[in-house]
């Protein structure tokens, strides 16, 4: 009945307005300049009356909460639909019973009828799509790379006609799309399938699963490697940058290359991802939680695909003070930490619990650092950038990015692979704090270290 009744004053909230005949209009106006007087936030306009049916700003959020309503009813409207889209196409089902019951009030037959519609529209507009994106990940010819539902293949390497592309069709789509891979020397796409999936959600989508995907890349390659490699639709710079710059009365140019792996080879690229496979298939069921919702433990696992989305972020990001606030960001999805406090103790937890390094430990071989301060520096950084106590632009950190980024990727690696053995113990509690708890035991009882370990551990401990 509450339903009913806030469609009931939903339509009631729809001005309708006669669009004046264009001879009308003054030099300088239009439909536009009219439509923006109206103060209309959504409308529609009917082409055979040129009736326009619209709601201004004081009853837009009353139609945002009507259409929140009915998309959180429905899971799949919730996963498939852009917001935006949706609120929409419920003022389109609006428009229409208001066109139809003219001034009879709204029954609840009509709830049915928007119901129904809006289902019968998800049905056809989330069909399934296979995404092609550009990446900038190295430019030369490699292996192919499968991270989770993300395939990473190198251009010359891609068969359009099998990913659909008519060969008897003229060339318009391939070359446009061959020619933007140019200009920002992107060499690689990533394909991503989405099914359930409305239009505008189905890109926002599959773009977030390559930018994890491309994280997982990232984690698992040497440092500075491909820090920049990006989809060129993400956070990716101009590949080659010239800068001029005048001094003593000369102009001088500096020429930048920021092309992704420039310095990484195919071979040592196919060597780093092959013994990197056990990683990748491990991540790759962290991403598949994006696109499914049938998970051992849904909460965790989304909580690495956030953190990896922030990892990411991070390498692209050309400020070392935003730049750890990202990472220091990361690592708080990591461990869902409600406040710094809780941040700091999950974050010393897992690096007990991982590597076998308690708070007064010196945090790496070499440094003089105790593990406590340094994580509380981490935590520190973050708040007082976020919070402007510290400045963005002129802050000298008391740590590098360097070494951030070192903690949050051993700390993303680690989470990952001990994940895929905590979700095999009896009935794991899909929590941060039972996973925590699960590996500090695991070590207490002199269990094997995973098996990259050795390799994270910023003081090659032994378990």
């Amino acid at each position: 009945m509450a339903l009913l009744q806030e469609l009931r004053q939903l339509i009631a909230l729809i001005s309708v307005e006669q669009h004046p005949e264009i001879s009308t209009f003054e030099e300088g106006e239009d439909t536009s300049t009219w439509i923006r007087a109206q103060k209309f936030v959504f409308f529609i306009g009917v082409m055979q009356t040129g009736e326009y049916y619209g709601l201004r700003q004081e009853a837009a959020q009353e139609l945002i909460n009507f259409a929140g309503l009915l998309r959180s009813a429905n899971v799949k409207y919730v996963r498939g639909t852009d917001f935006s889209v949706f609120v929409r196409k419920v003022f389109e089902e609006l428009v229409a019973i208001k066109r139809r019951i003219e001034s009879r009030p709204a029954q609840n037959a009509d709830l049915t009828v928007i119901s129904d519609n809006i289902a019968a529209w998800f049905s056809a507009n989330s069909i399934r799509r296979l995404h092609l994106i550009p990446c900038s990940i190295i430019p030369d010819m490699a292996n192919s790379v499968e991270v989770g539902p993300v395939i990473f293949q190198h251009i010359a390497s891609f068969d359009f006609v099998a990913f659909g592309v008519n060969p008897a069709m003229p060339d318009i789509f391939v070359s446009r799309f061959l020619e933007t891979m140019g200009q920002r020397a992107a060499t690689w796409v990533a394909s991503i399938e989405i099914i359930d999936v409305e239009p505008v959600r189905s890109s926002e989508t599959a773009g977030i699963i390559v930018d994890v995907a491309l994280a997982t890349l990232q984690l698992a390659t040497p440092q500075e490697l491909i820090d920049k490699s990006a989809r060129i639709t993400g956070r990716s710079l101009p590949p080659f940058v010239v800068a001029l710059t005048r001094q003593n009365g000369e102009v001088s140019p500096t020429f930048s290359n920021y092309e992704s792996g420039k310095l990484l080879r195919g071979e040592a690229f196919n060597n780093l991802t092959s013994s990197a496979r056990p990683f990748f298939e491990s991540a790759g069921r962290r991403i598949n939680t994006l696109l499914l919702s049938s998970t051992e433990c849904p909460q965790l696992e989304l909580a690495w695909c956030n953190a990896a989305y922030w990892f990411h972020e991070a390498l692209a990001e050309p400020l070392a003070t935003v730049a750890i606030a990202k990472l220091e960001t990361s690592i708080e999805n990591l461990f869902g930490a409600g406040n710094p406090l809780e941040s700091t103790n999950r974050i010393l937890q897992a690096l007990e619990g991982v590597f076998g390094l308690k708070p007064n430990d010196i945090i790496s071989a070499g440094s003089s650092v105790k593990v406590k301060d340094f994580v509380k520096d981490v935590v520190t950084s973050r708040s007082r950038i976020l919070h402007g106590t510290w400045s963005t632009l002129t802050e000298d950190l008391p740590l590098g990015r360097t070494e951030v980024e070192k903690l949050a990727r051993q700390l993303l690696i680690s989470f990952t692979l001990k994940l895929d053995e905590y979700v095999l113990t009896p009935s794991p509690p899909d929590k941060t704090k039972n996973f925590l708890d699960w590996i500090t035991a695991e070590r207490a009882a002199g269990s094997k270290a995973s098996p990259l370990d050795h390799a994270t551990s910023p003081t090659q401990k032994s378990p």
